[in-house]
C-alpha cells in the first residue's frame, strides 16, 4: 500500500462516533461476480481484488470526512455500489470509475443498509431518529427519496428479535 493511500484511511476506531447506537453493519462485501472486494473504513470506501488483495482504487466524496456506515451492491447495475453515510447520504458509486454518481439525501444518519434483487428498486434502511432509537425505513432508488417507516426501536431491546417486537 502507498503512503498516499495510508494518509486516507484513519485506524479503525474501538467504538462508535459519540451519539451514534451501536449497530455495526459488514466492512466487507463481496461483488457479485467474486472478482472485487469492497472495504468500509472511516470516510473511504476500499475497491480491492478479491484473490491478490491488492488496493485497486479508493471512492472518496471530495469535501466530507463523513464516516462509511454501509455497503450494499446496486441491485440493478453489477459496476456500481451503493455507500450510506454517517450524515445520511447515500452516493451510488461507480466502483471501475471511482466516481459519484448520483447523491441520495435519506435524511437522517444510516447505521445500515440492505438491497435486493427480487425488488430492485427499493432498499432497506435502520436510521437514527435520535440519541436512543433506530427507525427500519424503506427507500425508493427510482423516485431517490425516503419511503414508510417498518419499524422503530429503542437501542437497549434485543436487536434479533425487535422487528417482531417492537412494531409501533
Amino acid at each position: 500500500m502507498t503512503d498516499e493511500l495510508e494518509l486516507l484511511t484513519p485506524p479503525p476506531q474501538a467504538a462508535p462516533s459519540s451519539g451514534r447506537l451501536g449497530l455495526f453493519a459488514a466492512t466487507l462485501v463481496y461483488s457479485s461476480d467474486g472478482r472485487y472486494v469492497f472495504q468500509r473504513q472511516a470516510h473511504v470506501v476500499r475497491v480491492l481484488h478479491s484473490q491478490s488483495g491488492r488496493v485497486l482504487h479508493e471512492c472518496v466524496r471530495a469535501d466530507n470526512k463523513s464516516a462509511v456506515r454501509a455497503l450494499a451492491l446496486h441491485p440493478h447495475n453489477a459496476l456500481q455500489l451503493l455507500a450510506a453515510y454517517e450524515d445520511g447520504y447515500i452516493i451510488v458509486w461507480d466502483f471501475v470509475e471511482h466516481k459519484p454518481l448520483a447523491e441520495l439525501d435519506a435524511k437522517a444518519p444510516v447505521l445500515w443498509m440492505g438491497s435486493s434483487r427480487t425488488s430492485a428498486s427499493q432498499l432497506l434502511l435502520v436510521v437514527q431518529t435520535d440519541a436512543n432509537t433506530w427507525s427500519l425505513i424503506e427507500f425508493s432508488l427510482k423516485k431517490k427519496k425516503r419511503g414508510p417507516v417498518c419499524c422503530h426501536a429503542i437501542e437497549k431491546l434485543a436487536c434479533s428479535s425487535c422487528v417482531l417486537n417492537t412494531i409501533s
